[in-house]
């Protein structure tokens, strides 16, 4: 469209040979310069002429007033012919000059195709160093896959992502999917160690301890025995010599009745033997009573050895502790490309690499998201001055064709061609002006898809630096656990992200906030759970209120109906008044 116009200016312009009517228009300009003179001077005559004509009688004046009509007269047709003139002058002059377009406007628009041009390249060059980015992680990626299953898998998923322009999200979530098993994995691995250990080493304590407890019954039960066997030796040997003093004290009853002493020691005898059986009963008691305490200690202990034991099965086994190893080798191999074999300072410093690219991903991002925002603010302005110019160029659209329609309407004389002219050209610029509408109309929904597009992108690129944030503060909390004292990061680095990591910390935790999440929730659960008319009633509020022309309406809407109600019902009031 815009090299149509460029030729068609051209053309007319080659038409036109501006260069040979200067030279024409020259001469018109030195006629109507001597006309002006003509025209002084027979005005001059003109006033001397009536001033002799009111000097005059009444008899001279008729005699010379036909002389001073004449007169008159000539100079009337002298200025006809230099209006003639000088609209045929107008009319050779515009005729030419009215189907050209204006090459300012031209200009313009080439200006702004090149401002496009220079705007599609930048774009182009963005896309290139993305398509360059895209293209080291996709080589980043090849690199870290080392175990050909991983590498087949790996590579089917990243053709099916090509497929769905979906493979940098995809590899993120692996990669946070990956990490976060790996930590879940560590952790588990080392509660299962400590959990092995504390268990084995109880095991072995309980093992000991029921040893210790089994030799102690044993010698315990001996002696018991032995004690027993002695106590009950004992306690025949006194029942025996009991048995004896009692005969014996018989026969020295029965020989000598009178001997009081002999009975008196029998006696104490008897109460000696006595106390002496009661005491071995007692300790006999006590021993049982520490038996009975051993041997539920003994059960006690094989209680907790037992549940030991069905702890130590439930727990897996060394095969399964060898094959959760080799999984988190083979995770932090995919993930960071080293072995177990190497040494702790190779892990850092990949780690630090790690986190020194994310920085320098997240900067230039975060430029990319600034020069968006700055395409966005100037869109806007331009959207702003086109829909300014589109209201200016509507309405003078509106008035020239009521102009254009009163004239038609009004009636038309044969003899004039001048104001047929004159309607044909307001035709023509009325045409040209919405020709020119049109392409604003165009330029304006391009401008909109642009800003659409941008705001897109925008969006696009602030969850991508979000993901990018949160990846960062997973590897610097991971460095900076693993890391030593002497490795400490640079603070001048730190300093200079520390705007943008304040940024997007924010947002990170607007995001992460459980309450807001679950007032979200709430919110939607209430909506759900709305039927049909309470959800149409809410959609409609929200689109009235939300605007400023809804709500005028709404207000303008209210204020007449109770209006209306109120002398309805005063109307009413005074009519029933009345009939009473």
């Amino acid at each position: 469209m815009y090299l149509n116009d460029l030729q068609k200016c051209k053309e007319l312009w080659k038409t036109i040979e501006l260069d040979k009517k200067r030279d024409f228009f020259d001469e018109q300009g030195l006629n109507i310069v001597k006309v002006r003179e003509q025209t002084a001077n027979s005005r001059k005559n003109l006033a001397t002429l009536t001033k002799n004509f009111k000097k005059l009688n009444n008899d001279e004046k008729l005699n010379s007033f036909s002389k001073l009509l004449k007169s008159y007269q000539d100079e009337i047709d002298s200025l006809t012919n230099r209006g003639m003139n000088a609209e045929k002058l107008f009319l050779e002059l515009y005729q030419p000059i009215r189907e050209a377009p204006d090459p300012y406007h031209i200009i313009c628009k080439y200006q702004q195709m090149s401002q496009q041009q220079a705007s599609q390249e930048e774009y182009e060059n963005t896309i290139k160093e993305l398509k360059k980015q895209l293209t080291e992680y996709e080589h980043e990626f090849t690199h870290l896959k080392n175990q050909e299953v991983t590498i087949r898998k790996l590579e089917e998923e990243i053709l099916k992502y090509k497929n769905q322009n979906e493979l940098s999200k995809e590899h993120e979530l692996m990669i946070q999917k990956f990490k976060d098993r790996e930590l879940i994995m560590q952790s588990e691995l080392k509660e299962l160690k400590n959990e092995n250990d504390r268990l084995s080493n109880l095991y072995n304590e309980t093992q000991n301890v029921n040893y210790e407890l089994k030799t102690k019954i044993e010698e315990i039960e001996a002696s018991k025995q032995y004690q027993s066997d002695m106590h009950h030796e004992q306690v025949l040997k006194y029942e025996n010599e009991i048995l004896e003093l009692k005969s014996q004290a018989k026969s020295v009853v029965e020989n000598s009745e009178g001997r009081v002493d002999e009975e008196l020691m029998i006696n104490e005898m008897k109460t000696e033997y006595l106390t002496k059986i009661n005491d071995l009963k007692q300790e006999n008691r006590e021993k049982m009573e520490n038996i009975q305490q051993l041997q539920d200690q003994i059960h006690q202990q094989h209680q907790l050895l037992l549940n030991t034991q069905h702890e130590l099965n439930q727990r897996p086994s060394r095969e399964e502790m060898s094959k959760l190893r080799e999984r988190i080798d083979t995770l932090q191999q995919l993930e960071f490309g080293y072995d177990n074999n190497l040494q702790e300072k190779t892990v850092e410093q990949l780690l630090k690499e790690k986190v020194m690219k994310l920085e320098n991903d997240l900067t230039k991002s975060n430029q990319n998201n600034r020069e968006k925002e700055e395409k966005i603010e100037t869109l806007n302005t331009e959207l702003t001055q086109l829909s300014a110019k589109t209201k200016e160029q509507a309405s003078m659209i509106e008035r020239l064709e009521s102009n254009v329609d009163n004239l038609m309407k009004s009636p038309k004389n044969e003899e004039s061609t001048d104001a047929q002219s004159l309607i044909s050209i307001l035709t023509e610029q009325r045409n040209r002006f919405r020709d020119k509408n049109n392409v604003m109309e165009e330029q304006y929904a391009q401008l909109k898809q642009q800003m659409e597009q941008v705001e897109n992108e925008v969006g696009k690129l602030r969850k991508e630096n979000l993901k990018l944030y949160e990846k960062t503060k997973y590897l610097q909390s991971f460095g900076n656990n693993t890391s030593t004292s002497r490795n400490k990061p640079n603070p001048e680095s730190n300093m200079e992200y520390e705007p943008i990591q304040n940024k997007y910390e924010k947002l990170y935790e607007q995001e992460l906030d459980p309450f807001k999440r679950f007032h979200k929730k709430e919110r939607e659960d209430r909506l759900n759970n709305m039927n049909a008319a309470e959800k149409l009633i809410y959609r409609c509020s929200g689109l009235m209120l939300s605007h400023k022309l809804g709500r005028l309406f709404l207000f303008f809407y209210l204020v007449t109906l109770h209006t209306l109600v109120f002398f309805t019902l005063s109307k009413l009031t005074g009519l029933t008044l009345r009939k009473k």
